[in-house]
């Protein structure tokens, strides 16, 4: 295990905070002007985090966790500071879902070569802060994931 608060620096916190805010920006950027050519984001997140919404439906075949895939089919992307939410087509039934930004596992956009991989952390108990709604998705991830740039955050237990 990594530990990574040293002398009252919680370096933890600070990188976990990084990451997301990197992830948001991203998303922020495909939501105003949409998803550039050769680009496909992979979102895994923990759907049990208590901020997460996801179809009953899906959260029963995922119960712990699961990966989204944003690249051709995907609606209504709304980013805000806590979380965002999609629409998304399962199955060829349009879902919405929100994410938070602390229930991430993984961002990876393989076009670019990232990966960001970090550890979701206990979440406050408030509402995401955009409206719960929400291409294409599933719940495996496409490849493993280790070529590119990659990130890794371990939290502590």
């Amino acid at each position: 295990m990594v530990q990574l608060a040293s002398g009252g620096i919680d370096y933890e916190t600070i990188i976990r905070e990084q990451m997301a805010g990197a992830v948001r920006r991203v998303l922020t950027q495909v939501a105003g002007s949409g998803l550039p050519g050769g680009h496909a984001l992979y979102v895994e997140f923990a759907t049990g985090h208590p901020r997460a919404k996801t179809p009953a439906w899906l959260k029963a075949k995922y119960p712990v966790r699961m990966g989204i895939i944003l690249e051709n089919q995907f609606w209504n992307l709304k980013v805000g500071e806590d979380c965002f939410s999609v629409q998304l087509s399962f199955d060829g039934r349009h879902e919405e879902i929100a994410v938070p930004f602390d229930s991430l596992y993984a961002f990876r956009d393989e076009g670019a070569g990232i990966s960001l991989k970090f550890l979701p952390r206990e979440a406050p108990q408030d509402t995401c802060g955009v409206p719960p709604p929400g291409g294409r998705a599933g719940g495996e991830a496409p490849g493993d994931g280790t070529s590119g740039n990659v990130v890794s955050l371990f939290g502590r237990n």
